[in-house]
């Protein structure tokens, strides 16, 4: 997978748990609350670095920055906030990129899109999440396929 080039502008890291890292704060093991939005959301473990977005300004303190397509509010029963943000910055031509290159499924190398769902307790990818745990996983198109498939 290319890496972007971060000399290239200004990027701001996004979490697995579909946050801004900048605004990723963890209140015990199991949540983490973000400064710029109401709640918390299950995000256990630590940051972990999924995608990097560019901003088009050096000082994002204070301005309404690209990132703000990844402040959403954490719900059960939708979908999960990293595929959200992702689809919002698609419609809006925002450039972003994968900071991982592997499927938490298969584990092959994908340069593609990668699809966000909550892990359960066994590690499988939960369509609605039914069970917190705090674990996201990134699936590849052909793994979010065969899911998507299985669960029709």
């Amino acid at each position: 997978m290319l890496q972007p080039d971060l000399t290239d502008g200004y990027w701001t890291e996004i979490c697995a748990c579909g946050h801004p890292v900048g605004r990723h704060v963890l209140t015990g093991t199991e949540y983490c609350r973000c400064e710029s939005w109401p709640g918390e959301c299950p995000c256990a473990g630590g940051t972990r670095v999924a995608i990097l977005v560019r901003e088009d300004i050096a000082n994002p303190s204070g301005v309404n920055t690209n990132s703000r397509f990844f402040r959403r509010r954490f719900t059960p029963d939708t979908v999960h906030p990293l595929t959200g943000g992702v689809e919002k910055t698609s419609r809006e031509d925002i450039i972003f990129e994968w900071a991982v290159a592997d499927c938490d499924m298969c584990g092959l190398d994908w340069n593609e899109m990668f699809y966000a769902y909550w892990a359960d307790s066994e590690g499988k990818p939960q369509w609605k999440m039914t069970e917190v745990t705090g674990r996201t996983l990134l699936l590849c198109g052909i793994c979010n396929s065969k899911f998507e498939w299985a669960n029709s």
